[in-house]
C-alpha cells in the first residue's frame, strides 16, 4: 500500500470512530463533482445522497429529517446558477435543524462565504478543486463536532 493509500486508510477509520453509517447530502449542480464526491464517500462507507440546487437539498433534508434518517454532514456548492446556492441553503437548513453539520465548498476562494464560513453557520469549508484526502480529513472533523 502506497503512502496516499495509509493516509486515507488512517482518514476512514478515524470517520469510522466518529459514526460509522453517516448520510451525506451533497448539492452541486456539476454532475462531475457529485459523482466524484458520490464515489469517494461511498467507498469509505458512506450513504450518500446527492441534488443539484438548493431546494431539492432542503426537501430532501426536511424529509429524512421527518423520517428519523437525518443526515449527518451536508456538502453545499456555494454558486448555483439559476438556482438557490449553498449561502442560501444553510439558512433554510438551520432554521430545519440549528445544528445541521453543513461544510460549503466552492472554487471562489475568496468569497465572504468561504473565507468566514463560521459566520454563515457552515462548520467547515471546502475550495475546489479538493482531493479525496481532504474532502475526507474535512468531513472527519465535522462529523466529530
Amino acid at each position: 500500500m502506497n503512502n496516499e493509500n495509509n493516509h486515507k486508510l488512517e482518514l476512514f477509520q478515524k470517520t469510522l470512530k466518529t459514526k460509522q453509517t453517516s448520510r451525506i447530502l451533497v448539492m452541486d449542480d456539476e454532475e462531475q463533482i457529485c459523482n466524484f464526491l458520490k464515489e469517494i464517500l461511498e467507498e469509505y462507507g458512506f450513504s450518500v445522497t446527492t441534488t443539484i440546487d438548493g431546494k431539492q437539498a432542503i426537501n430532501m433534508y426536511k424529509q429524512l429529517l421527518n423520517n428519523r434518517e437525518p443526515f449527518d454532514a451536508v456538502i453545499l456548492d456555494l454558486t448555483i446558477p439559476g438556482g438557490v446556492g449553498g449561502e442560501e441553503t444553510i439558512k433554510d437548513i438551520l432554521k430545519i435543524n440549528p445544528k445541521a453539520k453543513c461544510i460549503i465548498s466552492s472554487g471562489y476562494a475568496k468569497d465572504p462565504a468561504i473565507v468566514n464560513y463560521l459566520k454563515y453557520g457552515f462548520k467547515a469549508n471546502l475550495t475546489k478543486p479538493y482531493t479525496s484526502n481532504q474532502l475526507l480529513e474535512v468531513l472527519s472533523q465535522v462529523l466529530k463536532e
